[in-house]
């Protein structure tokens, strides 16, 4: 036997996979397979491959006599512990170790974590038959409500990607999200973000790097593709928390964008074929999106873009409760975002004193604003303007633009608001809506942007109201049925139970109070309320986990007089 100084038994080559679970009997069926790299003369008879692995008192272990470098097998697993996602269960992981013996001497030694679960992807795109189209999580078959945010880039400058990774990561943690959307424009993570992404249950939706753009269909690039595309796979598919391949980021959507005479969505050979191809080869037991959002034929050629059960929200990026929004037909929006002002202190950091403020939307805040502008040919500072108009359209003109100060408050306020309700749109909307994904955590450089927390670690107000409205169970009020209902939704999987309250935090009065009771990833209509004719801030409380939470509701329309928000506001944080 001749001993190599490399690792004989190949990771990329070790594939973990749940095919069947049986949750009555708590038990699992694995696929497992393996690749080794050792002397081809070898006596192959005197070769045998041990795999262990161990999850509290959850343990198997099998021998495998090889003959050949490359194989499979099938693995019982009695009481198995499953993998769920954050608020569904526990993220048990199995501590897996491949021995490699000749002789019955152990020559080589691979160790690493896998969590057993089954992920499912339910969609269906009718063109005539909108109300039940379905595009829905599957996870150890129970139907889960995502709600997350979107990944991009954590610096602009890679080098630093490593240190701000974990924190930011926590980030998603901290707001309750069960779900992360690595965008198409971005990089691939390497595995200390999957493994980060395993301990917190947070499902991973995993964009392959083609974004926004039709790239070469020749077979020189075809076979790149393909190259890249099976490390990829091969290199993170042991991960638990990765659910979803997805083939592109908006490229079924350029068929809208060039208008019926470019090349329908199903002749794009990287998503339809390169790519299927190397997920079903490499990694078979984890569904495959073609496109973000996946736009079949018959809806491209018909225009019917909105008529897509997965759909990315932007719009004309007016009042967060337009009928844009209002009216969606999406069941799973996995693209939506409101702008937001950084912080004052850091302004500070990236901006000249003078321009911090004064004249507004002035040279650097333009070289400072987020991607597209809403208009093709519009200035990059469009979006700041778009911003200002946020902030105008909820509060009128009871907001001192001329105040730095006043106006960060206020566009904070806005955007904290649109994203909540968007939230909430979506939970209060299941089982019928199954999905949400916001745009975004953190910037990646320092800029004005749709994200919750800007490049300095700074968190702008919608981090703490997000964090409320993603609760596992949390209470809300819905405007969707075209009356106001204050609704409880549940997304555990066990019955949910305890007191309530709704408080006209004005005056102190409780306006209703009692009793939830909600089965498992369910949801309640507790109470209809009235539409206000003036701006009511009601205080929602429930008891949960043990603690008393909290969030809140602005019963009346816009625009909101910005003083009494602030009023509102301070008692609520007391």
């Amino acid at each position: 036997l001749r001993v190599r100084a490399a690792s004989e038994i190949i990771p990329e080559d070790f594939y973990f996979a749940a095919m069947e679970l049986n949750t009555e009997k708590k038990s699992a069926k694995i696929e497992l397979s393996w690749g080794l790299s050792f002397d081809p003369d070898a006596d192959w008879n005197e070769y045998s491959l041990v795999v262990k692995g161990a999850c509290g008192n959850s343990k198997f272990e099998k021998k495998i006599d090889l003959h050949f470098t490359h194989g499979k097998t099938v693995v019982d697993i009695e009481n198995a512990k499953l993998w769920w996602p954050a608020g569904c269960g526990e993220q048990n992981l199995y501590d897996i170790t491949l021995v490699l013996q000749y002789k019955g001497k152990t020559v080589d030694t691979y160790k690493t974590r896998v969590g057993i679960r089954t992920v499912k992807l339910d969609i269906n795109s009718d063109l005539h038959d909108v109300k039940n189209n379905r595009f829905a999580f599957y996870v150890n078959g129970v139907l889960i409500h995502a709600h997350g945010s979107n990944w991009v880039p954590v610096d602009a400058l890679h080098s630093c990607d490593e240190k701000r990774i974990p924190r930011i990561l926590k980030m998603w943690q901290e707001t309750n999200c069960n779900i992360i959307r690595c965008w198409g424009g971005g990089v691939y993570e390497d595995h200390k973000f999957f493994d980060i992404c395993d301990e917190y249950g947070l499902i991973v939706w995993q964009d392959f790097m083609f974004g926004c753009s039709r790239y070469p269909q020749n077979e020189e690039f075809l076979a790149q593709v393909r190259h890249e595309a099976e490390i990829i796979v091969r290199k993170l598919r042991n991960h638990a928390s990765l659910a979803l391949w997805a083939g592109d980021n908006e490229i079924d959507a350029t068929f809208e964008w060039r208008g019926p005479g470019s090349v329908p969505p199903s002749q794009n050979k990287i998503s339809r074929v390169i790519l299927k191809e190397a997920v079903a080869f490499h990694d078979p037991f984890r569904p495959y999106l073609p496109s973000s959002p996946f736009i079949p034929d018959e809806l491209a050629q018909a225009k019917a873009f909105d008529k897509t059960p997965e759909q990315h929200l932007w719009g004309p990026r007016g009042y967060f409760k337009a009928d844009f929004y209002a009216k969606n037909t999406a069941k799973f929006a996995s693209e939506i975002g409101y702008h937001g002002m950084p912080a004052k202190k850091s302004m500070g950091k990236f901006l000249s004193k003078d321009k911090v403020w004064g004249s507004y939307n002035n040279d650097e805040w333009i070289v400072h604003a987020a991607g597209y502008t809403g208009k093709a040919d519009g200035p990059m500072g469009q979006r700041n303007y778009l911003m200002s108009n946020q902030v105008k359209h909820l509060f009128g003109d009871s907001v001192d633009m001329d105040n730095i100060d006043d106006f960060i408050l206020a566009s904070q306020i806005t955007q904290a608001e649109a994203k909540k309700y968007f939230v909430e749109m979506f939970r209060a909307g299941k089982p019928d809506r199954t999905g949400i994904i916001w745009w975004n955590m953190i910037d990646c450089w320092p800029q004005f942007s749709d994200a919750i927390v800007d490049y300095y670690y700074e968190k702008k107000l919608a981090y703490g109201y997000l964090a409320k409205s993603q609760l596992p169970v949390a209470l809300m009020v819905s405007e969707e049925s075209g009356s106001f209902e204050i609704v409880a939704v549940n997304d555990t999987l066990k019955q949910e139970r305890g007191g309530w309250s709704a408080t006209d935090i004005s005056t102190g009065k409780v306006i209703s109070s009692g009793n939830y009771l909600i089965e498992p990833n369910g949801k309640a209509i507790l109470e209809k309320i009235p539409r206000s004719k003036g701006m009511q801030f009601l205080l929602l409380e429930w008891k949960y986990d043990g603690a008393k939470r909290s969030n809140h509701y602005i019963n009346g329309d816009a625009p909101w007089d910005f003083k009494a928000y602030r009023r509102a506001m301070a008692k609520f944080d007391k």
